[in-house]
This record gives structure tokens, C-alpha cells and sequence, in this order.
């Protein structure tokens, strides 16, 4: 888990941007989450993965609940700590979501979110955090992103990613599928609850996301080739007369897949 902490801690001064949800986004997936999870006042929640707290303080302040967010990166959570005012029942924990310090039966509803893909082992932690739920608990997990690769910017840096032979999985799906064969043959109820918005964003910071690497999965691009890919950018950028400060709009979805126990 060394390498990932350090991933994360280095990505805990630009996260919080280039990972935003769109505000409109999270309040319908809050109200989804009010409405399907019998959250009250009394409920208590457990986020695997809280990073800055972009899931967790939102859904803490506007439903009024118990909150303990856990992470591996100490820089996440101190940026999650400088987010959390007085009045937000949020409790955060420096752990690995292997070796969680708590009890079974603790909590009503688990969450992760973009954590799983990151796993080797995704079965293996599953295991670990389901005792962790109450009788009538849910496990959910979220899936909140902005497709920036529909961007100009991030459609001619790819085309040349493309030229030179290289391919993106996008694990998070493939993931995902298996998660829920997984539980749904262990007795576990399943529903998913697609949302869809946009995010408005400058030529200019979608051009600086491509250069500083900031998404995972740019770790798997030789230094060579995202050199080769950037120039590329830049010519194509000039020639099209493509104006940086130009506002355009990245579309936002959510997968929110909640998982209920079937037997009772």
C-alpha cells in the first residue's frame, strides 16, 4: 500500500478540483440516497476511501448524520480536516481498509467510492468491511465522475495515445460488474441508479490536467510518449485556434449502486 499512499498524498493539492462533482449532481444523489437508505439522524456511515471528504461532508451537512471517514493518505485527510466545520459530525481515521479498527455490526450503511479498481484484491476487502454492517445495513458504491475525455483537449491528447498503440482500461466498469455477480449470488440485493449532469470547465485547466498527470490511470503512459502526446496537443491546439480561456461543459455521471442483504 506504499506506492498508493504516496499516489494519494501527492494528489491531495489538486483532488478536490480535478475530481469535483457538480453541485447538482450530488444533491440528486444525496436525495436518492435519503430516500432508499432510511437514513435518519441516528444513522451512522462508514466511508472506505474519504479522501478530501467531497462524498462525505456533503451527504454529513445535509442529512445530519455520524460520519467516520477512513483513509491511507494523512494529506487527504488533512485537507478533509480543513473542509469539515464545527457543526459536521465527521470523525477521521488514518487506516487501511484491510485492517479496519472496528467492531462487526457498527454501522448502517458502508460506502466507497473509486477506491475499489485501486484493490488487488477487491473480494478479499469486501469480505472485511460487510461484518462491519448492521442487520438491515447497505453497502453502497459510488461511482461519481466528469467524462473529460469528450474534451477537445483530451480528445486530440488521446488520438495520439491512440497512434502510438496505447489503450486505457477502464477498470472501474469491469469492477463493477463483477461486484455485483459477487454479492448478488452471496444473497445480496442490487439496484443502480444512473445520473447524469455537466460540469463547466476552462480549455485551459482540462490542458493543465493532461500535463500534470493527474488522473490514475496517465501513471501507466511512458514519460516518451506523454512528451510525445503533449507537443502533439499543443501544435494541434494552435493550428484549430482553440481558445484556452473558452468555458465549455464536460459531462458528469454517477453510478450508484446499492447493495441491500436479501435473506433476512
Amino acid at each position: 500500500m506504499g506506492s498508493s499512499t504516496k499516489c494519494f498524498d501527492w494528489a491531495s493539492s489538486f483532488y478536490d478540483y480535478s475530481r469535483a462533482i457538480p453541485d447538482d449532481l450530488m444533491r440528486k444523489l444525496i436525495e436518492i440516497l435519503q430516500d432508499k437508505l432510511k437514513i435518519d439522524s441516528n444513522s451512522k456511515i462508514l466511508e472506505v476511501g474519504v479522501g478530501t471528504g467531497r462524498i462525505a461532508i456533503p451527504l454529513t451537512k445535509k442529512l445530519h448524520i455520524n460520519t467516520i471517514g477512513v483513509d491511507i493518505s494523512e494529506r487527504m485527510l488533512q485537507k478533509c480536516q480543513e473542509r469539515i466545520s464545527y457543526t459536521e459530525n465527521i470523525q477521521l481515521i488514518l487506516a487501511d481498509g484491510l485492517t479496519l479498527p472496528f467492531k462487526n455490526s457498527q454501522f448502517n450503511i458502508i460506502l466507497t467510492s473509486h477506491i475499489l479498481h485501486l484493490l488487488s484484491n477487491v473480494h478479499q476487502f469486501i469480505n472485511k468491511i460487510l461484518p462491519l454492517l448492521v442487520k438491515n445495513g447497505f453497502y453502497v458504491n459510488l461511482e461519481a465522475y466528469v467524462n473529460y475525455t469528450q474534451t477537445i483537449p483530451f480528445e486530440i491528447y488521446y488520438s495520439k495515445l491512440s497512434e502510438s498503440g496505447f489503450r486505457h482500461i477502464y477498470l472501474t466498469g469491469l469492477v463493477r460488474r463483477g461486484l455485483i455477480i459477487y454479492l448478488s449470488r452471496r444473497g445480496w440485493k442490487h439496484k443502480e441508479y444512473i445520473i447524469r449532469s455537466e460540469r463547466t470547465i476552462s480549455n485551459n485547466d482540462l490542458v493543465r490536467f493532461i500535463q500534470n498527470r493527474v488522473f490514475s490511470h496517465q501513471r501507466n503512459i511512458s514519460p516518451d510518449l506523454h512528451q510525445q502526446a503533449l507537443q502533439y496537443l499543443y501544435k494541434e491546439l494552435e493550428e484549430k485556434c482553440i481558445d484556452l480561456s473558452k468555458t465549455v461543459f464536460a459531462p458528469a455521471i454517477s453510478r450508484l449502486n446499492i447493495f441491500e442483504w436479501e435473506k433476512q
